[in-house]
């Protein structure tokens, strides 16, 4: 239980101000973990999930990639005590 705080303590110094408020620096790192791990729940293309082959197998190993990403995201957001996960990706204004 000491551990978890300590962890959590240690995202909230890296990515909050003295205010509470996320960092700019940490939107930009956040906005990039929710589309790097399909924060937004988008799994391809459309509706097109991407844990087929080419021949329309299912892979498992896809899947378990794309997980351990998603479920890395979730602990991140967690321990920011975000619950608003899904307006990620707009949290920075100029994409380049």
């Amino acid at each position: 239980m000491l551990y978890q705080r300590k962890v959590m303590r240690a995202f909230q110094k890296l990515f909050r101000d003295e205010h509470e408020n996320l960092k700019p620096e940490a939107k930009i790192v956040l906005e990039f973990l929710c589309q790097e791990a399909g924060g937004r729940g988008e799994l391809g293309n459309g509706t097109q999930p991407y844990f087929y082959d080419k021949e329309n197998r299912f892979d498992a190993n896809a899947a378990i990639f794309a997980l351990g990403k998603r479920r890395l995201f979730d602990v991140i957001c967690a321990e920011l005590s975000l619950t608003d996960k899904l307006g990620l990706y707009q949290l920075t204004d100029d994409k380049e």
